[in-house]
């Protein structure tokens, strides 16, 4: 590769490209269970529900650095890191992602709001004047 980066087997390439492979089926369950969770612990507790044998999860200094996880069907375990699972499958960015869920659900959605539409910087908007009068609405 130009970039200096190791490809990946065409078996597994293929395997990814079908969504068969075990590394994606893993990569499913993880996202899955991200959108039921609210903390890593609940994460922790839904993949092991579904049969995944969970090691290295833990955080702290005498932890180690990758979280990995095997499926009584997998002959080997799999290593959460950028290079296996990919960046966004690492321990410490699923637990940012499970947070960052969690931050969206504090704060309210903005589309819900009213817009002022006398607001100057909005009366003077051509795209809104002409929805309006498409939707033969007065601003």
């Amino acid at each position: 590769m130009p970039d200096g980066k190791k490809g990946m087997k065409y078996n597994e390439w293929a395997a990814n490209k079908s969504e068969s492979s075990k590394k994606a089926q893993l990569r499913k369950d993880i996202n899955q269970t991200i959108r039921i969770v609210s903390t890593y612990s609940e994460f922790l507790a839904f993949m092991e529900a579904k049969g995944y044998e969970i090691k290295n999860a833990e955080f702290g200094e005498n932890s180690r650095k990758y979280i990995t996880f095997r499926s009584p069907d997998m002959s080997r375990p799999v290593r959460g890191s950028a290079k296996s699972l990919g960046k966004n499958f690492t321990k410490e960015r699923i637990k940012e992602r499970i947070e960052n869920k969690r931050q969206k659900a504090i704060f309210p959605s903005v589309h819900n709001k009213l817009i002022d539409t006398n607001a100057p910087n909005i009366a003077g908007n051509i795209g809104l004047q002409k929805w309006a009068n498409k939707e033969n609405l007065r601003l």
